[in-house]
């Protein structure tokens, strides 16, 4: 009876946090519970409601984009919005996607690890010529479909890289078993092991599932309302006037030298740290959930998702609040890299530099072109590319400098927990200022805003 309302609690706890975390979690939720309730917990048997999520809620359920407009905008203004919804055309862009893991898992059995890794990051390249090719030479079914094949693969592109490196020759239901990934994994970052397999015990997870969701409802719904109440928005039907105003919505407005007539440098640097705050409540609410089904489902994942308090560094704290993606960086780019400089004769110091300056630079880049690929149709694959680039290079150039070289000095590691936080929140802060605004703000006007920011010039 314990286990029960255990279960019963947790499942309502998933359910509220699908329902605040927003972009139709709360069907994920939902289906979850499903899955739960009829004892399908294993990754071959969640296949048939994979299929449910992909032809209801489109290729990407769930995801999160960096800009807008969305994937469904795009879809409205570029094809027919009717067909890119309809089951079949799903159904035919699953089924492409599957013969097209298989083709490329085929092609690299045979050749080293960071062979694999290349010809895929090629293949990936070409069906992003393709995609800007296909969305403006061929009519509107051909095109529809190549756009959702696209944003299928793109999507799960970095599991295909984890499948051919976990497993040198993949058998086709592995193949479809992983390629088709579960319909709650709502991200372009994978899952440290792809074939995991879950628990005979319930009782130990469902409570690290509720008190999960249960922390995760209260820094939502925190972070959600006090964004609401920093940008002057009604909050329940009720406005809250700040003393001095609203903070401007940074994420909507972009970078623009003009808001330097509008608002203060001191409410600028206030809605940039702001916002940089608000973006970790985002990346802990969408791999929490994830972290949460599983756990709903009796899988036995590692506890990865904490407040970065003891941080005595900017690389403790990027760590601990983008765990699944330093994880794919390392595994991806860091570690072939490095090997392959070491092979070369490289110093181990050296070696390691160069390493990870290039494995940010190519796993964030490649991570944001990926969850950006909807914009091809409306750019054209190479000014995509090109803006993706551009836009890129200062952010990660900034960010390996802040992760390399930014430590505490020992007199200053004993401070309180929320201290330190505050300090690399404000590291994070002049990080992702380098990249806020995103495809959209040119690199003159960033530097000309972060230049009248810091300096009044």
């Amino acid at each position: 009876m314990k286990q029960k309302i255990r279960f019963l609690i947790a499942a309502l706890c998933l359910l509220a946090f699908g329902y605040v975390s927003g972009r139709n979690r709360l069907w994920l939720g939902l289906l979850v519970i499903l899955c739960r309730l009829l004892g399908l917990r294993r990754l071959p048997w969640l296949m048939p409601f994979t299929l449910i999520s992909c032809f209801t809620l489109g290729p990407m359920p769930g995801f999160v984009t960096n800009h807008w407009p969305a994937w469904e905008t795009v879809a409205a203004a570029k094809f027919d919005e009717n067909l890119m919804a309809h089951p079949s055309l799903q159904f035919l862009s699953l089924l492409l996607r599957i013969a097209l893991w298989l083709g490329l898992c085929r092609l690299v059995w045979m050749r080293s690890r960071g062979s694999k890794l290349l010809l895929l990051h090629a293949a990936l390249l070409l069906l992003l010529v393709g995609l800007g090719w296909a969305t403006t030479q061929l009519p509107t079914v051909p095109a529809t479909m190549a756009y959702s094949l696209s944003l299928g693969f793109s999507a799960t592109f970095f599991f295909l890289c984890y499948l051919v490196l976990e497993k040198p020759r993949p058998t086709v239901p592995e193949v479809v078993t992983l390629g088709v990934v579960p319909f709650f994994e709502a991200s372009v970052i994978p899952r440290p092991v792809l074939d995991i397999s879950p628990q005979p015990d319930f009782a130990s997870l469902d409570q690290r599932c509720l008190k999960l969701t249960l922390g995760m409802v209260a820094l939502v719904l925190f972070g959600d309302t006090l964004n609401r109440v920093m940008l002057g928005l009604p909050v329940l039907g009720y406005s809250v006037d700040l003393p001095g105003g609203p903070l401007p919505g940074l994420g909507d407005s972009g970078l623009s030298s003009n808001l330097f007539l509008v608002y203060s440098r001191t409410k600028l640097v206030l809605a940039i740290v702001w916002s940089s705050f608000y973006r970790i409540t985002n990346h802990f609410s969408l791999f929490a959930f994830i972290e949460a089904c599983y756990l709903l489902l009796g899988y036995d994942v590692p506890a990865r998702f904490r407040l970065p308090l003891r941080a005595n560094s900017f690389g403790e704290f990027y760590n601990a609040i983008m765990p699944y993606y330093v994880m794919m960086v390392n595994r991806i780019y860091l570690y072939p890299i490095f090997s392959w400089l070491r092979t070369l004769g490289w110093s181990k110091r050296r070696a390691y530099d160069v390493a990870l300056a290039l494995g940010l630079f190519f796993g964030g880049a490649v991570t944001h072109i990926l969850r950006d690929v909807h914009l091809v149709p409306l750019m054209g694959s190479l000014a995509y590319l090109q803006r993706s680039l551009a836009t890129d290079f200062l952010y990660l150039s900034v960010l390996f400098v802040a992760i390399r070289l930014l430590t505490l000095p020992p007199t200053l590691q004993r401070l309180p927990g929320p201290c330190k936080f505050l300090l690399w929140l404000l590291v994070y802060s002049f990080v992702l200022l380098c990249r806020m605004g995103g495809l959209f703000t040119d690199l003159r006007e960033r530097l000309a805003f972060m230049a009248r920011l810091f300096f009044g010039a």
